[in-house]
């Protein structure tokens, strides 16, 4: 596997995300959540991240996801809420040799979840896979999700955001790349951002929504 440590020449380059697409979002009520053949626009390289932001409701009792498969092969958790009726997290995964294309995805939470939406990500060019900062509410909130996410020279960033309410969002701090409607469980607002290029510090992170706020989440993941 060919490994892309960051460094080009002897020189430290900065990370380049790109936003691969939206998966077809899962409307049913289940436990668990198949991507088949999820096409990702393009092949992506071994040795890259793919970054896959998701959201889903819970119809009744407190949900979360609890894992994520790619090709069959465990995907790591960057960062999950806890149990909530608004469940939103993060997954990491090391592209293998070959590449990817069209991966079969699989997420799971611990309970029956109301629908899912994914959002796709590749960062190439890391330094590192783990994260320089991950954030996530602990609880859901009427206002909008906001958070100082450290950053380093360079660092790039990934975020997605869930609210209770039908209706468009605006990202403050990153660049939003998906604003959609979700109504399995009633209606909600689906959104993700990211940026690259970050300087270092704290780089502040916030979603606001231009119908009320109800039962948001927010979950955010920066890299370098």
């Amino acid at each position: 596997m060919t490994l892309h440590t960051g460094f080009a020449n002897g020189r430290r380059r900065a990370p380049v995300p790109t936003f691969l697409g939206t998966a077809p979002k899962k409307t049913a009520t289940a436990s668990s959540f198949t991507f088949s053949a999820q096409s990702l626009g393009q092949t992506i390289q071994e040795g890259s991240l793919l970054v896959l932001a998701v959201t889903s409701e819970a119809p009744s009792a407190n949900r979360n996801f609890n894992g994520c498969t790619v090709d069959g092969n465990a995907a790591t958790q960057v960062v999950a809420s806890p149990n909530g009726h608004t469940l939103v997290a993060i997954y990491q995964y090391v592209v293998p040799a070959g590449g990817l294309s069209a991966p079969t995805i699989v997420l799971s939470t611990n309970g029956s979840g109301g629908g899912c939406t994914m959002e796709m990500f590749n960062i190439v060019g890391l330094n590192s896979n783990t994260p320089i900062d991950t954030f996530v509410n602990s609880s859901v909130v009427s206002s909008s999700p906001t958070d100082p996410l450290a950053t380093t020279d360079g660092a790039a960033a990934i975020a997605v955001a869930l609210n209770n309410v039908s209706g468009s969002a605006t990202w403050t701090g990153l660049d939003e790349v998906s604003d959609y409607t979700t109504a399995v469980i009633g209606g909600h607002t689906a959104t993700a951002a990211m940026r690259g290029g970050l300087s270092a510090g704290t780089q502040t992170v916030s979603v606001a929504f231009a119908a009320s706020t109800s039962q948001a989440r927010m979950a955010a993941a920066s890299w370098r």
